[in-house]
């Protein structure tokens, strides 16, 4: 053995968990060329306006927080400029996160747990119905809070208050990505007080320097970013998608709604991850019993809390919000072999099998009951599998249209909330509204918004207008505002019908271009028209 080899009993740690990289890497290379969603579209949207120098909320509104368009136009001027792009940098950012949970498990508990929290993080990961194969900020926001959690315990172990601060950094910069990461520095300050001896003393005087330390670390990113926006004169744009009218759009739900919907999510997603949550109930109860873990359980409890809490803003339980809770259920899945290995601790044989077991079942569990997608459907198949009608397999066919039939600098406007068109046409927006849900919704700045988006309009005179017929794309209510309602029925006084888009069934799309799309009747109640403007007599 050279001076520089590891035995084989401590290789093969680092063994199983590229083991687990390859594999996940296989199942979502399998799957790279997806057709972008909504959230996808936008984040590819905006982060290609990015690229070009446009700042944030100068051509296109949104409630994101523009760290995630940050992190698109990284991976678009990487990576490339396709849907197998983007969901390369999420492969590649969620075994950032696989890793990252590997050592956390590590750090806090041992590494048997860290190992079996990669894999059940891994295997929830891919779940498709919690949008595993899309590359939302959920995904991306794991990563830098793993990070400053990580961090943290480091520079509270050494004392080090500059390391805590850049704990703190890293959960600034996951704010950034979602306003979600707020609940993960409620987390970061909650540990830094239930450290020993830090109500009194010295110990309180470390604990005010620490929890210091980590909110101003954690407010600087914000800080640096509303400067930008204030020099760009967005800043006001940006505090009213992302804070005002967010915080309208999150207003909480009647309780009763909150736990229907809950229940609804929870129908789709607990298929799958049944097995993976019965393992981490085991390891909860392992921990709560285990009197050598006090600091362990807190630590677990707390994140926990966290994660919970990340996802239940306004009760909506969207699929994928789920996605943030991931790694504190796998830590807790991750026991579940320390504690069968401790109830079987008098017969060896026993207890190894039951420790594969409690890791390797609710694994293969996950990967039987999502198998057609996860093995067997193609990437537009699994599109229509995840989202049902919605238009996202057709919007590079009409992007490529676009994009052949318009000049560099014509501008498009899409009636219906599918900004990935705008991304796969490769033009701009002719207005700031690339979501009609906004416009549609009871609140006391729709019937402003509309009017705003018809001005917008009709300033800009777009070339092409794609309109979207398809509920899920409008979201309207008999309640909804109808100005902009008034102006689409004008559209066929400026425009002319060029191209028609049937969703006819889940399988079969009946596309019709130029002179036949004149002609052709819709045979589906979910179909698009692209219109182009009439030429100037």
């Amino acid at each position: 053995m050279t001076p520089d080899a590891s035995p084989p009993s401590e290789r093969w740690p680092s063994a199983v968990l590229l083991l687990v990289l390859v594999v996940t890497a296989a199942i979502r290379i399998r799957l790279l060329d997806i057709p972008l969603d909504r959230d996808e579209g936008e984040y590819a949207y905006i982060g290609h306006l990015l690229l070009e120098g446009v700042p944030p909320m100068a051509s296109a509104y949104t409630m994101k927080m523009p760290g995630i368009h940050a992190v698109y136009a990284v991976i678009l001027s990487v990576l490339g400029r396709t849907p197998a792009a983007i969901h390369a940098g999420l492969l590649l950012v969620n075994a950032a996160g696989i890793v990252l949970v590997f050592r956390l498990g590590r750090r806090v508990f041992d590494e048997r747990a860290g190992l079996a929290a990669a894999v059940a993080f891994a295997t929830l990961t891919l779940s498709p119905r919690m949008m595993g194969f899309a590359a939302y900020a959920e995904h991306f926001l794991l990563v830098p809070v793993l990070g400053a959690i990580l961090v943290l315990l480091r520079g509270l172990d050494t004392g080090r208050t500059r390391t805590v601060f850049v704990a703190g950094l890293l959960l600034g910069a996951g704010f950034l990505l979602k306003q979600t990461a707020a609940f993960f520095v409620l987390f970061g300050l909650a540990v830094i007080l239930m450290r020993p001896g830090s109500g009194q003393g010295g110990g309180a005087r470390s604990a005010t320097r620490g929890a210091g330390a980590l909110l101003g670390g954690a407010a600087l990113p914000f800080a640096l970013l509303a400067l930008g926006l204030g020099v760009a004169g967005t800043l006001d744009d940006f505090w009213f998608w992302t804070f005002r009218y967010t915080s309208t759009y999150v207003s909480p739900l009647p309780p009763a709604q909150g736990l229907t919907n809950l229940a609804i999510v929870s129908r789709d997603i607990v298929p799958g991850a049944a097995l993976t949550l019965c393992a981490a109930v085991v390891g909860a109860i392992g921990l709560a019993v285990d009197p050598a873990r006090a600091h362990a359980r807190a630590l677990a409890g707390l994140f926990v809390l966290s994660s919970a809490l990340a996802v239940t803003p306004g009760l909506y339980f969207r699929h994928h919000y789920f996605l943030v809770a991931l790694p504190a259920l796998a830590l807790l899945a991750g026991l579940a072999p320390g504690t069968v290995a401790r109830i079987f601790a008098h017969r060896p044989r026993l207890a190894a099998g039951a420790v594969a077991a409690v890791v390797a079942v609710p694994v293969l569990h996950a990967l039987w009951t999502e198998r057609v997608v996860l093995f067997r459907a193609t990437p537009l198949e699994v599109a229509r599998t995840i989202y049902g009608w919605s238009p996202f397999p057709e919007s590079p066919v009409i992007g490529d249209y676009i994009r052949r039939h318009a000049a560099a600098g014509d501008t498009v406007a899409v009636l219906g909330s599918e900004p990935q068109i705008y991304y796969y046409a490769g033009r701009r927006a002719a207005t700031r509204f690339i979501y009609m849900y906004p416009l549609m919704e009871r609140h006391a700045f729709a019937a402003r918004m509309q009017a705003r988006m018809v001005g917008e309009l009709e300033a800009a005179k777009p070339t092409y207008v794609v309109y979207v017929h398809v509920d899920t794309s409008w979201l309207a209510t008999s309640e909804s505002d109808l100005t902009l309602a008034r102006w689409l029925g004008d559209l066929g006084t400026h425009f002319d019908r060029v191209g028609v888009v049937d969703i006819v069934s889940p399988d079969t799309t009946r596309y019709a271009w130029d002179d036949a799309a004149r002609t052709y009747a819709p045979r589906s109640k979910v179909w698009l028209a692209v219109l182009r403007r009439k030429s100037r007599p």
